[in-house]
């Protein structure tokens, strides 16, 4: 079995596709995006504040990548969301798994969100680049991760732009039953 690792640019489809992956998998599922969200709403905040505020408080995110680290410890059969889980350390085999989107699709599927419905795309795509590019820096800085969403890093790449729900997750669950398939025959 194994720890399935998930990241990717904002609106890619992550959190939709990582429930479906694990639900067909009968694998847990923890989000950090689920996490962040709550973490903001209890401070009254938007996402994008919380953000802001977390990039003064280094701590508290390498207290929130050390969560997901710890599980990764603790056991296998997981599907975990989020911008580090790829990079923690792990004790079971794992899958880094990237998932791209253009960035006007990026941002209309962030419309979709209720915090967002009042925003126009033109300015979801300007505050998602700006969140890409303030991680950027804040991994670089935490981590010394000069690019986490480099292709290159990663054991699958899927590119959702131009697909469906049904198409992602049928992508998805194929692409990872060919990963372990491989694995499994070295």
């Amino acid at each position: 079995m194994a720890v399935i690792r998930v990241t990717g640019n904002i609106g890619s489809g992550k959190t939709t596709l990582c429930k479906k992956l694990a639900e067909f998998l009968s694998y847990e599922y923890h989000s950090v995006g689920a996490l962040i969200r709550e973490m903001a709403t209890e401070r009254e905040q938007t996402v994008e504040e919380f953000y802001s505020w977390l990039a003064t408080e280094p701590q508290m995110e390498k207290e929130i990548d050390m969560l997901l680290e710890n599980l990764m410890f603790a056991k296998d059969n997981l599907v975990i969301d989020g911008r580090m889980a790829p990079f923690g350390a792990c004790a079971f085999q794992k899958i880094n798994i990237l998932l791209k989107v253009g960035c006007e699709e990026g941002a209309r599927r962030c419309q979709e969100r209720p915090e967002n419905q009042n925003k126009t795309i033109h300015e979801l795509i300007r505050l998602n680049e700006e969140r890409e590019e303030a991680e950027k820096n804040r991994y670089r800085k935490l981590y010394g991760i000069e690019n986490h969403l480099d292709e290159n890093r990663f054991d699958i790449v899927i590119d959702t732009t131009h697909l469906t729900k049904a198409e992602g997750q049928t992508e998805l669950i194929s692409a990872v039953f060919s990963f372990l398939s491989l694995a499994a025959l070295n």
